[in-house]
Parts: structure tokens; C-alpha cells; sequence
């Protein structure tokens, strides 16, 4: 099974390339998405108001959808997001608020798992801010936010501690799509 994960901060076209190279693969793909919106709608806060819950919660659901891809027997895994994700918004609020939800002790350990986490992925894709933010009713922030979000994550996703492969794309999606299947070349799944 091919294991790949998109990253960015928010607003930065994650789930449209998902659903993007979804669609370009022509294998069974089991995508992971949505999670943090789906766990706003149940009263967790993410964003500027990440809380530990929220992020615990978080961690379980998306190891719990991607054990359940890996049981589904799909030729590819594809998620929007990994544990580091998690890890750069808390470093965010630390940075521009002077506050986290993670005690020192209790960042160093969420790192540690995050690092473990994003080391499991055979790719990792790395979507960097190209386009303004927009107000979608769920994402809140300014632009501010999201680029400390994106310069935690860069740092974190470019780190020694990241073993997996990263690729950073840009332009528009089938622009994307393009760069990413052809850096997986002929083994990607569904691809002469």
C-alpha cells in the first residue's frame, strides 16, 4: 500500500488535491479527510482556540481512519493531514499568542509521536500558502496566523527528524496532480 499525506496549513487547496489525485490514481484509494471538521462540528476547538482535547481527539481519529484504510485493502492511503500538522498549529498559538495547550514535557512527546507518525508515509506533499485565505465560515485566522501555521509546519516537515520523502507543489491543481504522479512515477498505482 502506498501511504501518502498532503500537508499545509489551512486554506492552502489540501482536500481539493486530495480529492484531485483521488481521482488521477484510478486505484482504490482510501482518502482520509475532514477530520477537524468534523470534530469542530462536536464542539472541539482547533485553530487560534487548539485545546489538548481537541488535539488528543484528533490523533485518535486520524490513526483510526487510516488503520481503517489499511483494512479496506486499497491500493493507496491518502490523507490531508498527519499528526505534524497538529504539532505546527500548537507551535502557532505558543508563537503568536504566547500560548499552547502542550506543557514543555508534553511537547516534546507529542513531537516525538508526530515525527513517528509522518515517518510511516512512503510521500509526503507539502502545500505551501500560493493564494489569499478565505473565510470558508470554518477556518478562522488571518492571514497572519495562517503563515506562522505554514512557517511551524515548513520548519517541522523540512526538519532531520522527517525521514520520508517531501515534495513541495505548487500551481493549479492539475498542475499539482502532475507534479506529484510524476514524482511517483511508473509505480504509481493505476499508472501504465
Amino acid at each position: 500500500m502506498l501511504r501518502m499525506a498532503v500537508m499545509g496549513a489551512h486554506g492552502t487547496g489540501k482536500s481539493t488535491l486530495v480529492s484531485a489525485l483521488a481521482r488521477a490514481l484510478e486505484s482504490p484509494v482510501v482518502t482520509v479527510q475532514g477530520i477537524p471538521r468534523n470534530l469542530m462540528r462536536s464542539g472541539y476547538r482547533f485553530g487560534e482556540n487548539l485545546r489538548l482535547d481537541s488535539v488528543a481527539a484528533y490523533f485518535v481519529e486520524q490513526r483510526r481512519h487510516e488503520i481503517e484504510g489499511r483494512r479496506r485493502g486499497a491500493a493507496t492511503l491518502l490523507t490531508e493531514r498527519t499528526l505534524l500538522d497538529a504539532v505546527a498549529y500548537e507551535r502557532a498559538n505558543r508563537s503568536m499568542h504566547g500560548r499552547g495547550c502542550f506543557s514543555a514535557d508534553m511537547s516534546a512527546f507529542m513531537e516525538r509521536v508526530a515525527f513517528d507518525h509522518v515517518n510511516t508515509f512512503d510521500r509526503l506533499v507539502y502545500c505551501p500558502i500560493l493564494f489569499p485565505l478565505e473565510d470558508d465560515g470554518v477556518r478562522g485566522g488571518s492571514e497572519e496566523y495562517q503563515q506562522s501555521v505554514d512557517h511551524e509546519l515548513r520548519a517541522l516537515v523540512m526538519s532531520d527528524a522527517v525521514d520520508s520523502p517531501v515534495m513541495v507543489v505548487g500551481g493549479t491543481v492539475e498542475q499539482r496532480v502532475a507534479q506529484v504522479l510524476e514524482a511517483l512515477g511508473p509505480s504509481a498505482p493505476g499508472e501504465p
